[in-house]
């Protein structure tokens, strides 16, 4: 009898793990999207909306304010395979500059300024980047995972538990 029921207890345990298993399989078709707090020095990972990791992170404070900047795998890099290109986009303050019935001399100084906007908003993503390490079980998770359409939110900001419960993308506030 003692030895049915610790059988019973192992397949029940089997079961689990093949539930879970099946799972998780079917989680990593989904897209993978990380978001790493420098506020509260926390990396957040969520796959098919739901939650796969969350764990501390090591923060370089001297970096100061470097905004939330969303990172996006478009398509494997075609030189190295195991890399991806990646589009990026600023969430930083309202764009300043003339209306539509602007001169050419407002456009022109419009262009330029939005060229050094440019140019700043890349030098504060790759301050985002170098402002943070990763735990490397964490990356290895990370980099096994992730796929084209894999997003990384890197931002100085907290992430509010009322906006990102289950089943739901990263929300954060950038105002």
């Amino acid at each position: 009898v003692a030895e049915v029921r610790d059988v019973q207890t192992r397949l029940r345990s089997a079961q689990s793990a093949l539930i879970e298993a099946n799972k998780d399989l079917a989680r990593r078709n989904k897209p993978l999207s990380v978001l790493i707090s420098l506020k509260t020095e926390r990396i957040y990972v969520r796959q098919g909306f739901e939650p796969v990791l969350e764990a501390p992170i090591a923060v370089d404070r001297t970096a100061g304010k470097v905004g939330t900047h969303v990172f996006t795998a478009m398509k494997y890099d075609e030189r190295e395979p195991d890399k991806f290109q990646w589009l990026h986009v600023s969430a930083q303050g309202a764009a300043i500059g003339g209306g539509d019935d602007a001169d050419e001399g407002s456009r022109k100084k419009k262009r330029e300024a939005d060229t050094r906007r440019s140019a700043g908003s890349v030098q504060q993503a790759m301050a985002a980047l170098n402002a943070f390490e990763i735990p490397d079980d964490v990356l290895d998770l990370i980099m096994e995972r992730a796929r084209p359409g894999a997003s990384l939110i890197v931002s100085d900001r907290a992430l509010h538990n009322n906006e990102n419960g289950p089943g739901t993308e990263f929300t954060l506030l950038t105002r």
